[in-house]
Formats: C-alpha cells, structure tokens, sequence
C-alpha cells in the first residue's frame, strides 16, 4: 500500500489549521475529513507522490465524487478542504 510522500507536511500544515480554531469544531468535522482526504485518497498509486501545492480541484472533486455520501456530506468535506487549501495558500505567500 501507498502512503501519501507528502503526509508530514501536510500534517505539520494541519496542525497550524487546527490552532485557528475551537478544537470541538476541529475534532467534530475539520481534522477527520481533511485526514480523509490525505490518508485515503491522497495515498493512491496514481496520486501518492504529488506535491502539496500541486494538488488541483479535479482531485478534490474526484476524492468527492468518490465518497459514498449523500450532497449534503459531500459539501462538508469540500468546505473543509477549500478551508485547508486557502490556509495554505496564504501561509505559503507569508512563507515566501
């Protein structure tokens, strides 16, 4: 089995994520899904080795497309991973 190459940075980017927020919101719904997202999807043959800020929203909207949830649910994991994503985002131009 594969293991995203790119998991620690993630993680570490994670748990910065994690410190913006209540951490009943976090456990309840932001640190399950995004984990999701890395640890399952992510560590696939085809997507282990892509760099964090390669990742694109057709991979987001795979990763969706493959859930076995109703919209509903499938909406939640997409807001919580826009909100990692656009975190990211600007802690990397903070970074540069």
């Amino acid at each position: 089995m594969y293991k995203y190459m790119y998991i620690d940075e993630a993680q570490e980017i994670m748990d910065m994520f994690k410190g913006t927020m209540e951490i009943n919101n976090w456990n309840k719904c932001y640190g399950y899904r995004i984990r999701k997202f890395f640890e399952e999807y992510l560590s696939s043959p085809e997507h282990y080795d892509r760099k964090l800020m390669e990742i694109t929203e057709k991979e987001v909207n795979d990763f969706l497309a493959s859930l076995p949830y109703k919209q509903n649910e499938k909406l939640n994991y997409y807001n919580m991973l826009k909100a990692f994503f656009n975190y990211s985002l600007r802690l990397d131009s903070i970074i540069i």
